[in-house]
């Protein structure tokens, strides 16, 4: 059974005004829904409120008094039972208005011209940003009692499928109260000082776990201080001690870091069953709150946080792992989807996990394949809000020779966009609790046989007389310093791929120990030097195995065109783009004679790695 959630539940509806019939959807305006991150973490800024252009703006029927009688003794329950939380008598979490008050029903909407608040209550409510997924969806029953009394007996609810988040699995759900007799510490934001005017701040704390030996941590739990505009807060993990310390501005989650836990109104806490998760002495945590202080509120410091109940380390142990693709590209101006497979190789459990993307991410789903071919699913997303992020209840057994495949279909109506931290990249991965705990943060790659050959098709960004099918070249490895390049004179000409090297400071990677000898790297690409322009073309699959099991595999398309600078710097090509995009670009290089070799940097497994690229001049170019 389907569990239906979101900014746009699992089902829609439509206005049906006797006989005419619109689609009454809005931007969020007002209190603004539940999520659980700010840029990577989660949460995009909130949006300028404006009304669908599609609608008339007459379909909330302005100007209508909806009766007294019937709210005290009808509607205003209703209200109460789903929004009562936010939009109580003293508004909540960013709320601007009370939604209890039969008065203040009638003064403006902020930000929606010409509209009262009772008419945003018919808007939200059918657009189904509200309420937050954290809560039951309201029965068509109470949606059609709202809209029919706000709009004086002109509309009605009418169900319509098709629309929404939509999850297979439950939220996970924590005991009401933590075990008696546990002690805990806070990680809070320590007196921030909120201004009147910070509507959607983003502000992280850094602090160290106050233990002096190995606990596990056996529930977390939200400490709200002043509620009115505490908007979510989410705990990170700072494995790498990566995070500025104190107090900054944060709207991506630092380097090195993993969710814990993550709170919006109606979130409950996450507990353990049994056992915990282990943290040790000098455990250092980011805590990350959003601040929306919609009321203008003066004078507000806040002091909230989360509350960590902890124990001795007995019984099962659990660990956080990252599911999903390590590497890949989301295609500019296309549905792109992308897959990650995770080999288990002992008896394991998966307790409960998030699901997370970025902005451009639509569906999600999460499946193991077991050794036989028969699957069982862990977990599926459909309608993919990027604010609605929650972890969801998916006990599922995990037997050696199983494989757990992950894959995120995304759509971008923008320019290509690659995997990483930052809001404005993308990822696909579900953040699992898992027992025993893993011996990596991450899991991508191996059960699925790799054959590792690249499939190539020659970009739009090529130049006339390109290769349509370069010979694929298959990459070494090296560790330490690499070769100078020292530039040259470049000759016209049409170049296909020889020879591409990987050159890294040490196997030492952020994401584990890179095991050299099973690790690969296949390429097939081509450059092309006419006139003063140059274009280059590269196709990749990589296939990075660590050491003690987890692999990453990736697919990467890399094109390029521009028209050569002048360039301060001998051995650095410098080019303006004009594909993809336009942009300036700098690339250091070595030219010699019929052979040019280019180097471009990633870092997308946490270290720098730098790629060199050989090109060799076909005889029957220009």
């Amino acid at each position: 059974m389907a569990v239906r959630l979101g900014n746009r539940w699992g089902r829609s509806f439509a206005v049906s005004r006797r006989g005419l019939t619109a689609s009454l959807i809005f931007v969020l305006a007002g209190c603004q829904g539940s999520g659980i991150g700010a840029g990577d973490v989660g949460l995009a800024p909130a949006l300028a409120p404006t009304p669908d252009a599609a609608l008339p703006v007459d379909a909330a029927v302005p100007g209508c008094t909806p009766a007294r009688e019937a709210w005290d003794t009808s509607v205003k329950p209703i209200v109460e039972r789903h929004c009562g939380t936010c939009h109580g008598e003293q508004p909540l979490y960013g709320a601007l208005y009370s939604l209890v008050d039969y008065d203040t029903l009638f003064l403006p909407a902020a930000g929606y011209r010409g509209q009262r608040v009772v008419d945003r209550i018919t808007a939200r409510t059918f657009s189904q940003t509200m309420p937050p997924p954290q809560y039951a969806r309201p029965p068509y029953e109470d949606i059609d009692a709202i809209a029919f009394w706000a709009s004086c007996g002109v509309v009605n609810a009418v169900p319509q499928d098709g629309l929404g988040l939509v999850a297979s699995a439950p939220v996970w759900v924590a005991p009401a109260q933590a075990t008696a007799g546990l002690p805990s510490f806070d990680v809070r934001a320590g007196g921030h000082a909120v201004a009147p005017d910070s509507i959607d701040e983003y502000v992280c704390f850094t602090v160290e776990a106050p233990t002096d030996a190995d606990r596990f941590v056996r529930r977390i739990e939200a400490a709200v201080d002043r509620a009115e505009i505490v908007h979510h807060l989410v705990l990170l993990r700072d494995y790498e001690h990566t995070a500025p310390d104190g107090v900054w501005p944060c709207y991506s989650m630092p380097e090195g870091s993993d969710y814990l836990y993550a709170w919006a109104p109606g979130q409950d806490a996450v507990q353990f069953p049994e056992g915990g998760l282990r943290i040790r002495a000098g455990e250092r945590f980011v805590l990350q709150i959003h601040y929306n202080n919609a009321q203008r509120l003066p004078d507000v410091v806040d002091v909230s946080g989360v509350r960590i109940y902890h124990d001795e380390p007995v019984g099962t142990e659990y660990g956080m792992v990252a599911i999903g693709p390590l590497s890949f590209q989301v295609r500019g101006h296309a549905e792109t989807k992308a897959t990650g497979n995770c080999d288990i190789s002992e008896d394991s459990t998966l307790l409960a996990g998030m699901p997370h993307m970025h902005t451009l991410g639509e569906s999600f789903e999460q499946k193991v394949v077991h050794a036989d071919g028969t699957e069982t699913p862990i977990i599926s997303l459909t309608g993919w809000s990027f604010e609605d992020q929650l972890f969801y209840n998916t006990p599922t057994t995990l037997k050696p020779g199983d494989r757990i495949e992950t894959s995120c279909v995304f759509d971008n109506p923008g320019e290509t966009v690659k995997a990483g931290p930052r809001t404005q990249d993308e990822m696909c991965y579900n953040f699992a609790y898992v027992t025993p705990p893993p011996s990596s943060r991450y899991c991508d790659g191996g059960g699925e046989p790799v054959s590792g050959d690249v499939v190539y098709t020659p970009s739009e960004c090529l130049l006339p007389g390109a290769i349509e099918a370069p010979n694929q070249v298959m990459a070494t490895f090296h560790i330490g310093e690499r070769a100078e390049l020292t530039g040259g004179l470049l000759i016209d000409g049409t170049y296909e791929m020889t020879a591409i090297e990987v050159h890294l400071a040490s196997a030492a990677l952020t994401i584990g120990e890179l095991d050299l000898a099973s690790s690969y790297l296949n390429a097939r690409g081509q450059m092309q030097i006419v006139g003063g322009e140059v274009a280059s073309d590269v196709a990749t699959h990589v296939h990075f195995q660590m050491a003690g099991g987890p692999a990453f595999d990736g697919d990467r398309v890399s094109t390029t065109r521009g028209r050569l600078l002048e360039s301060p710097v001998p051995a650095v090509l410098s080019l303006l783009l004009s594909c993809p995009e336009e942009r300036a670009s700098e690339l250091p290089y070595r030219a010699n004679g019929e052979t040019v070799t280019f180097e471009t940097v990633s870092i997308d497994a946490g270290e720098p790695i730098y790629f060199q690229g050989t090109y060799t001049r076909r005889p029957d170019g220009p």
